[in-house]
């Protein structure tokens, strides 16, 4: 079983989702286009769509139009989605 910064585990990924997963943590801003993903795993189109699909339902990315940090163009990405703590979102002061 991987873990990430995170804490949580990807027992449940395919191997696909598990792969993107770990390349998005592995690249600047946590962001790619469908396009890099796809040359850089050495996936077909299909199998990074339902990668993506899968981590989006699992709400381990998000799909948001950014500048891709592979081919900086502005694109609809994957971006690795950060749980914010309560330290974060200010509710933990008294």
């Amino acid at each position: 079983m991987q873990s990430f910064a995170n804490g949580s585990s990807s027992a449940l990924l395919s191997e696909a989702a598990t792969n993107l997963l770990v390349f998005l943590y592995s690249i600047p801003n946590e962001s790619a286009c469908e396009g890099c993903t796809q040359a850089y795993l050495g996936l077909e189109r299909l199998t990074a769509l339902k990668a993506v699909r899968e981590l989006i339902l699992a709400s381990r990315i998000l799909g948001s139009y950014r500048i891709c940090a592979l081919c900086r163009e502005l694109r609809l990405c994957s971006t690795v989605r950060r749980l914010r703590s309560v330290l974060d979102t200010g509710r933990g002061r008294a």
